[in-house]
């Protein structure tokens, strides 16, 4: 697979970046936490939609942004395809967000769906997803773990990378099932041995229930004989309680007929008494008609006079009522001409009021126009001190203002940089030989102290030669460490000469000419602004004007108001009250007629009196009086006229008693010829009871039989569904221990021992293979690489075989490197491309220059048989090894990602 370019579209912190991939080597370079390792972050993505940050996929949505979209195209055979991948916040679970893979230059309808997707995108290129991971793309930190490593952790790192991690997983997972199974066993184990116990009882039941089906017979014929005996004795005592029943039935009606009698007997006693005192009644009441007969005359002549009352109250009110009216008008008339010149002056008031509020729409306009020409005012005078601090700082950094001379400085500064550094590799490259040659000298004189022969010339070594070449050596020596320590001083020149430069290059770069110029075209539109608001502040001033005449008349309107609202007040209260009074001329009407009904009640009392002769002098107390000798004369008059009534009822009840009499006789004589005896129903009821507490034991005894016996087959049925169940679990256990024999021989398969030991013993030479032909082109004195069963790393060197911590750092890097390559190739045959994460993760200065010098000899050695090596790094060390460079910066949370130049 080769990577051809990635789209982020609010991805992270990415806004709108777009990437091309050339073959060859791409650095991307930027500090930490720019956004650098979000675009890898993408392509693993837009692969196979997993999250790499963040709790929840929406987490990858930049923030402020409701949706996001990569896109990423790939060149897999020489076909080119590419994939695109969305999420959006309003999506539900885990398969919110679109997707697309399609084959470019081809018709064809695309693969569509998150799922759909991510399985044509594993088919095409041939591999599952973790070995596209382990060989295409080396995480932040591997690199140095394979070198720096204890060899534990080295053969996880090796194993997880090679993927045994997923046998070991298998091996770890496979026993969880083995012992399920086996825990599942031992469950068994008690059911089993209950088995023999559950025959024996069974047997034992059997018996059981044979005893019991003989005793119900014989409990069933004895409750037959028992039960005709109960029926004869229970047809005995029937008839006996129909006797009973009977004679019952006699006693009760004789008791009834006894006590009618005696009531019938009170009753007579009583209608005489009542009959006697009707007679006296009546009498009474003939003596008391005379005077009653006065009642009605006294009443109407009471009602009379409290009706002529009345009507002289009403009188007196009508004639204030009429008082009261004929005054209100007489007000209403006084403030009529005060009332009609309020209204007046009120409805110009509203007129002037309305005018009022349409003019007050410009005063608001003052007050906004005012506030905003002092906020544009300070506003100005801020922007200008600004920008002439701005100007002067851009024209002491730059010399003019524009984005041509600030790059143009910049491309200058960066080019004496990259000069510098090239003067610094060139001087530790000579630094370096003179080192080396010191230190091949040092050994020469060690060898020289003694030995007999030159180790130089091979010639006989005499001590005056010897001398003299010591001498020499030590001249030698001694030039070159001061030739050494003068590169050392001009390379720390070189490396304070590089620190200004990058300290000129940020004070360049801190100068921001495009806010300057933005700056310049705001201050232009807030003066144009502040010009238009007062041009705008003189267009209403006539109407502000209008408005102060405004307020003066309104205020004299309602002077002349406030002097007129005593009188209007007055009318409107005396109107009111007229309003709510009746008319003048229906109260005179009334009264006339109140006048001509109190003359007629006067007539009609002179004419009761006459009527009833005299004049009493109280005659409420009379008539009350009267009135109680009505009462007692109504109740004499009502007693008086049952007479008649009480007569009849007398002679009846008479009758009703001799009747009676005759009844009660009769039924004396059938109770006699009935012959009840209360001794044979008692003996025929004792003869009933004993023969039911007989049938009722024996019943009782069958069903506890029958009972018994239900029970015993029940609980028969019951053992042998369990017999049955454990015969088949008897079977069962015995396939059981055979599976997890075989479960345990397919784990050992997956052990460290077996497979696992088989794929290491296969893959570990592969790898050294692979390792040794990368380390070929590193040209660092490193011939190959051998991996012993213990994870130990061995390096073949022009002294033989020495351990990987016994060479430099360099070198070791150099062999890291060779190592996770050579890993991707025992993954996937020949590597194509190797997207690298942070490399410089974990080393110091020291060892990223190694870094970088052992991958420029990689490259120059025929690395390029990786066609594409991507690199992701916060070190601008490695733009040195790049035919393409990324610059990644963050701006206001923005990542912005610009391409460099070129280094040549």
């Amino acid at each position: 697979m080769i990577i051809r370019s990635v789209e982020l579209r609010n991805f992270i912190s990415h806004e709108r970046t777009r990437v091309h991939f050339p073959l060859g080597v791409t650095v991307i370079v930027g500090p930490n936490g720019a956004g650098k390792s979000s675009i890898l972050d993408a392509m693993l993505f837009a692969l196979f939609r997993e999250r790499v940050r963040g709790e929840r996929l929406e987490d990858l949505i930049r923030r402020g942004a409701d949706t996001s979209q990569v896109k990423l195209t790939f060149d897999e055979g020489g076909v080119e395809y590419v994939v695109e991948r969305t999420l959006s916040r309003k999506s539900k679970g885990r398969g919110g967000g679109e997707a697309q893979f399609r084959r470019l230059g081809v018709g064809g309808k695309p693969v569509e769906g998150q799922r759909a997707v991510s399985e044509e995108i594993l088919k095409t290129l041939g591999m599952d997803k973790d070995e596209i991971l382990n060989s295409v793309f080396v995480r932040q930190g591997e690199i140095a773990a394979i070198i720096e490593a204890e060899p534990s952790k080295r053969k996880e790192l090796f194993g997880k990378l090679l993927g045994l991690e997923k046998l070991e997983n298998a091996y770890d997972g496979m026993k969880t099932v083995i012992d399920h199974f086996k825990s599942k066993l031992e469950t068994y184990t008690a059911p089993l041995a209950e088995l023999k116990s559950l025959e024996e009882r069974k047997a034992q039941l059997d018996n059981e229930i044979k005893e019991l089906e003989q005793e119900v017979k014989r409990l069933a014929a004895d409750f037959k004989g028992c039960e005709g005996r109960f029926k004869a004795a229970k047809a005995a005592l029937d008839d006996e309680e129909a006797r009973r029943k009977k004679y019952e039935e006699i006693k009760s009606e004789l008791r009834v007929l006894e006590e009618r009698a005696a009531l019938l007997h009170r009753n007579t006693e009583q209608l005489a008494k009542e009959l006697e005192d009707a007679e006296t009644a009546s009498r009474r009441a003939e003596a008391l008609e005379p005077e009653i007969s006065k009642i009605q005359t006294l009443e109407n002549l009471l009602l009379a006079k409290a009706a002529a009352d009345n009507l002289r109250t009403k009188e007196k009110a009508l004639a204030k009522e009429l008082e009261k009216v004929e005054k209100l008008a007489k007000e209403l008339e006084a403030t009529k001409n005060a009332y009609e010149k309020f209204l007046e002056l009120q409805a110009t008031l509203e007129k002037k009021e309305a005018e009022k509020k349409n003019l007050e729409t410009y005063l608001l306009e003052e007050g906004r126009l005012k506030y905003e020409i002092s906020s544009l005012e300070v506003r100005i005078s801020e922007t200008e001190q600004e920008l002439s601090k701005l100007e002067a700082f851009a024209v002491g950094v730059l010399g003019e203002i524009s984005a041509e001379a600030k790059g143009r400085l910049i491309k200058d500064l960066e080019t004496e940089r990259v000069r510098a550094r090239d003067e610094i590799f060139s001087l530790e490259r000579r630094r370096g030989e003179a080192i080396g040659r010191i230190a091949e000298i040092e050994e020469t004189l060690k060898k020289i102290e003694g030995a007999n022969e030159c180790p130089v010339c091979g010639r006989e070594l005499d001590d005056a030669h010897k001398q003299q070449l010591i001498s020499r050596l030590k001249a030698e020596k001694s030039s070159l460490e001061a030739l050494a320590q003068a590169f050392y001083d001009e390379i720390g020149a070189l490396k304070a000469e590089i620190k200004q430069i990058d300290s000129r290059i940020k004070e360049v770069s801190s100068v921001n000419v495009e806010y300057i110029e933005k700056s310049r075209r705001e201050l232009e539109r807030a003066k144009k602004e502040l010009s238009a608001k007062n041009n705008k502040l003189i267009e209403i001033t006539p109407m502000l004007k209008a408005f102060e005449n405004i307020v003066n008349s309104i205020d004299r309107l309602k002077g002349e108001l406030e002097a007129l609202h005593g009188d209007y007040q007055q009318y409107i209260g005396a109107l009111k009250a007229l309003e709510a009074e009746r008319a003048e001329a229906e109260v005179k009407r009334e009264l006339e007629d109140v006048k001509n009904k109190l003359s007629e009640k006067l007539f009609e009392v002179k004419r009761l009196e006459s009527e009833l002769g005299y004049m009493p002098e109280d005659p409420e107390m009379e008539l009350r009086k009267l009135r109680l000798k009505k009462l007692e004369y109504d109740r004499f008059k009502s007693i008086a006229e049952r007479i008649e009534e009480l007569k009849a009822r007398l002679e009846a009840v008479r009758a009703e008693l001799r009747c009676t009499t005759e009844e009660h006789e009769r039924l004396n004589v059938r109770l006699e010829a009935l012959g009840f005896s209360e001794e044979a129903y008692e003996l025929a009821r004792q003869k009933f009871e004993k023969l039911r507490a007989e049938l009722e034991n024996l019943n009782i005894k069958l069903r506890t039989a029958k009972n018994r016996k239900e029970d015993k087959v029940e609980e028969r049925r019951r053992l042998s569904g369990r017999i049955e169940e454990l015969v088949r679990l008897k079977v069962e256990t015995e396939v059981m221990r055979k599976f997890v024999g075989d479960l345990e021989k397919i784990r050992w398969a997956f052990s460290k021992d077996g497979v696992q030991r088989l794929l290491r013993e296969f893959a570990l030479p592969l790898i050294s293979e692979h390792a040794g032909e990368y380390l070929e082109k590193f040209n660092i004195g490193v011939s190959g690489v051998r991996i012993d069963e213990d994870f130990n790393i061995y390096v073949m060197t022009a002294v033989g075989e020495l351990p990987i911590k016994s060479i430099s750092g360099g070198q070791k890097v150099a062999v890291g490197i060779a190592l996770r390559l050579a890993i991707a190739s025992a993954l996937v045959g020949k590597v194509s491309t190797v997207v690298m994460d942070e490399p410089t993760a974990f080393l110091d200065e020291e060892r990223v220059r190694e870094l970088v010098d052992a991958m420029r000899s990689f490259f120059m050695g025929g690395g390029a048989s990786i066609p594409q090596m991507i690199l992701v790094s916060h070190h601008r060390e490695l733009e040195d090894v790049a035919d393409e460079v990324y610059v990644v910066e963050n701006a206001g949370g923005i990542s912005k990602v610009m391409p460099a130049a070129r280094r040549e």
